[in-house]
């Protein structure tokens, strides 16, 4: 129900350099695995990593989910092809010429309507190390581009507020200039589960500095996280001036 390869960008490394792989993930037709938050349900998939001495990986970076599923169970996660990315730190005293194995040690859950089925697999990757600047693996490159054009980015000259308004979570987002959804079909991810209901759909309008998101807080929540970390995506994309 899930095929898994570990890839590269690269087709080669070098010592000291930063490089970055890609756990694939390929649900079959009507499966599905889960983001880091998963919902109302569901595991996020794990990986640890057996690596040579030296080396160092960063966290995951996930591509923004899909909503999955109906109410009152919508889950967060990926039915389709997938790419999950890692940098990776190399020491500055590998071998030129040696090849260096990574293994990512990954589990996950995928489910479909009637049935979920835990899932775990060794995915080994060989990598040569060259002196000369590495060349991007024409394989993989339109893979990496999709995948870090879907990972969510920090917008560090945006402003956001979060409150409890009675039953709901009301987002206040203050955007510079005139960065705006291009519509008003806004889809929210909380990165912290057990806050927004994930059944529910937000509420957006425009503000004088921004926009505004209104949603359903999760039950039995009694207050919003002094830090709240969301990803919000536009799928209009954004009208920025």
């Amino acid at each position: 129900n899930i095929a898994a390869e570990l890839v590269s960008e690269q087709e080669t490394i070098r010592s000291g350099d930063n490089f970055t792989l890609g756990i694939r993930l390929m649900p079959s037709p009507g499966w599905h695995v889960y983001w880091q938050n998963p919902g109302d349900t569901g595991l996020p998939t794990k990986v640890e990593w057996k690596m040579p001495e030296g080396f160092r990986a960063t966290p995951l970076e996930w591509p923004h989910p899909v909503r999955l599923g109906t109410p009152p169970y919508v889950t967060y996660g990926y039915d389709r092809d997938t790419l999950l990315l890692a940098r990776i730190k190399a020491p500055h005293n590998l071998l030129e010429g040696s090849d260096v194995e990574v293994v990512a040690s990954l589990k996950w859950l995928s489910c479909r309507d009637d049935a979920c089925v835990p899932g775990k697999a060794e995915l080994p990757l060989r990598i040569r190390v060259e002196a000369t600047a590495p060349l991007r693996d024409s394989r993989w490159s339109e893979a990496f581009d999709q995948a870090r054009a879907h990972v969510p980015q920090s917008m560090v000259e945006w402003q956001a507020k979060a409150s409890l308004q009675g039953d709901r979570v009301h987002v206040e987002l203050t955007t510079p200039g005139k960065a705006r959804p291009s519509t008003t079909n806004l889809q929210l991810f909380p990165l912290v589960p057990g806050v927004i209901d994930p059944s529910a759909e937000p509420r957006v309008q425009a503000t004088d500095a921004g926009f505004a998101m209104d949603v359903a807080r999760a039950a039995g929540n009694a207050e919003v996280p002094a830090v709240l970390p969301l990803v919000v995506v536009a799928e209009g994309g954004w009208d920025v001036a």
